[in-house]
């Protein structure tokens, strides 16, 4: 994970290096939910987490652009359970680096939709519920791949360099390691985020 943490670093310096790149920052909300495949005994339900990072855009045609994301994002459900007679609810918190790689195309006046594919690499996987706190990395698989769909508006008239956009994230991958009662877990995340970015000049 570390590699490909320092790869991904490498190529976003080494695209703010040449001028015809812009890059910022994003941060904004996700909206995620996880689904698990025994149904006959839990039960889920989106929560709302944070997500930030940068970004480096590359405009390579007139309407067209690649851009790079690395993220740090929290992923993850709520759950409901019966134990012992009792409703045990609570919320499992996935952190992540995610890094999408997305093609854009870009129409007047600042509208945008882009897609792409996302890796994600957990750092940590816990729940917190009314019965206690536990740790679920163990359980996580490490990597969680997903394909981003998304659409934004640039407020160049207005706020030059500041940004709107929302990322649809169905995931590909399961996120559990097969060892867990819940069966097998897929999950999905929909984020909304302001970006702010800068061309790089010569």
């Amino acid at each position: 994970m570390k590699k490909i943490i320092i790869l991904s670093g490498t190529i976003f310096f080494s695209l703010t290096a040449r001028s015809q790149f812009s890059v910022g920052i994003k941060t904004g909300a996700n909206f995620s939910k996880e689904k698990y495949s025994n149904t006959a005994v839990y039960s889920t339900s989106g929560h709302t987490f944070f997500c930030g990072g940068v970004f480096a855009n590359y405009g390579f045609a007139k309407h067209f652009s690649a851009e790079l994301n690395v993220l740090h994002s929290a992923e993850g459900t709520e759950e409901s359970y019966k134990s012992n007679g009792s409703t045990v609810t609570g919320t499992v918190t996935i952190k992540r680096i995610n890094i999408p790689l997305l093609l854009q195309y870009h129409t007047q006046p600042g509208i945008y939709f882009e897609t792409g594919p996302q890796l994600g690499l957990m750092l940590s996987a816990k729940g917190d519920y009314t019965t206690g706190k536990f740790d679920f990395k163990k359980y996580t698989q490490s990597a969680f791949f997903s394909w981003c769909f998304g659409a934004g508006y640039k407020l160049n008239k207005v706020l030059p360099g500041l940004g709107i956009n929302a990322v649809y994230a169905p995931g590909l991958s399961r996120i559990d390691k097969g060892i867990v009662s819940a069966g097998k877990i897929t999950g999905s995340t929909f984020s909304v985020r302001l970006a702010y970015g800068f061309k790089l000049k010569k």
